[in-house]
């Protein structure tokens, strides 16, 4: 999956989930991603424990 590819997919799998105001966790070339209704979302999981 090329860096483009992956962006790709986390915008949508982000705005699939916020329409629906739900949030997962989805790992991408073994980085974890909170996705979805999160502040702050789409965002790095190690961010998301330090806000």
């Amino acid at each position: 999956m090329t860096a483009a590819d992956a962006q790709r997919f986390l915008q949508a799998a982000h705005s699939r989930l916020d329409y629906q105001r739900s949030q997962t966790q989805i790992i991408v070339d073994d980085v974890a991603w909170i996705v979805g209704f999160v502040r702050g979302a789409p965002c790095r999981a190690s961010e998301a424990t330090r806000q």
